[in-house]
């Protein structure tokens, strides 16, 4: 427990969700870097800050608390409730009113991978070993994918594997990857992953959490400010109050809350990180847990942007796109073709001679002709 490492990988099995929702589910375990047994782990659609303070959470509850922990550098892991504070976070805007995270709190070193470098990260090879093992398990023929566009199976898509019997089975893989006999890294000798921790758990000084510190990493965090009257909270549309907050009315304040059950409550902290207390929820008309709230902004922003782009379909055609259009669509003329053949042009009397006054001049210029 001396350094961990965490990743994501996304296995390659289509997985059917309870909400009907179809994909190839995405994994994030930690990773101990002297044994290289397999801590802790947690799946979901997407990589996200949720599962990630889950699984670093079960692994500090069940094992105890590392000094280093080396991570991808994604929004995942470099996120507020972790690694807020942390002066290497290359990740998210830094504000001096965000709450310190879980990592800093806990006086955890942060190291940061190689982006695009898979060797940084020893846990990509356990990955490897899933997706040949575990993706590949015969109870998951026609829900594998492959491992490339170029490799899928005869039977690609023919079916979805239920989330409960795929975790049961990734459950299984993971133990099994643990216990194999063999293995020929420079610490295992001939034993298992699961045989070297054991050895070098029992003889290395374990810190474990506190019953304070476990808050950290059980509940999410978000600064916040009390109601200037009545001190009471309002967050993700519920509203939590408790006496002792109407005297704190206006107050500045970091909220720790259950991100799968907003309901139950939530402790308040100063923005210095002393505890101030608990609030009840008093009116329970928001969200209930965090990914609720989650999807409802994100399908929001969605509807948000259909709207915007059917009122660009709706709005009239600028004067400049049609004259741009006439001209794409303007034919050119041809050259002038030179006349081969000339007519000719005869001169016409003019308008104000009349046919009787024609008929004199002719006859005086005959008599002219004829005396001479």
């Amino acid at each position: 427990m001396e350094a961990v490492n965490a990743d994501c990988h996304k296995i390659d099995v289509f997985v059917e969700w309870p909400d009907g929702t179809i994909n190839r589910p995405q994994i994030v375990a930690f990773q101990d870097l002297y044994s290289d047994k397999i801590l802790s782990w947690r799946v979901d659609h997407d990589p996200n800050k949720v599962m990630v303070m889950a699984a670093f959470g079960e692994m500090v509850e069940h094992w105890g608390i590392p000094r280093r922990c080396l991570f991808d550098n994604g929004r995942e892991f470099a996120n507020n409730w972790m690694t807020a504070g942390a002066p290497t976070r290359f990740q998210f805007k830094i504000c001096k009113d965000d709450p310190k995270g879980v990592l800093p709190l806990l006086g955890i070193q942060m190291h940061w991978a190689t982006p695009a470098h898979g060797q940084a990260k020893p846990i990509e090879r356990a990955f490897r070993d899933l997706a040949s093992d575990v993706a590949k398990d015969p109870r998951f023929a026609g829900a594998y994918v492959g491992n490339r566009p170029d490799a899928k199976p005869e039977n690609y898509g023919s079916r979805a594997i239920k989330a409960a019997e795929f975790i049961e089975v990734l459950e299984e893989g993971i133990l099994e990857h643990n216990a194999r006999p063999g293995r020929r890294s420079g610490n295992a000798k001939g034993r298992s992953f699961d045989e070297i921790f054991a050895k070098s758990y029992e003889n290395a000084p374990i810190q474990k959490a506190t019953e304070e510190q476990r808050r950290l990493w059980l509940m999410g965090q978000a600064s916040a400010k009390l109601h200037k009257n009545s001190g009471q909270l309002t967050f993700h549309g519920n509203v939590y109050h408790c006496d002792w907050m109407s005297q704190d009315a206006g107050r500045k304040i970091i909220v720790r809350y259950d991100p799968e059950d907003l309901h139950s409550g939530v402790h308040i902290y100063g923005p210095d990180g002393d505890y101030l207390g608990f609030a009840e929820c008093q009116q329970k008309i928001g969200f209930f847990d965090l990914e609720g709230a989650r999807s409802t902004a994100s399908r929001r922003s969605k509807i948000v942007k259909a709207e915007k782009a059917l009122r660009d379909l709706h709005r009239p055609i600028p004067v400049d796109q049609i004259v741009a259009d006439m001209n794409k669509t303007r034919t050119t003329t041809s050259p002038l073709m030179e006349a081969k053949v000339v007519t000719g042009m005869f001169p016409t009397a003019p308008s104000s001679l009349t046919p009787s006054t024609q008929t004199k001049k002719v006859r005086s210029i005959a008599l002219r002709y004829s005396s001479s």
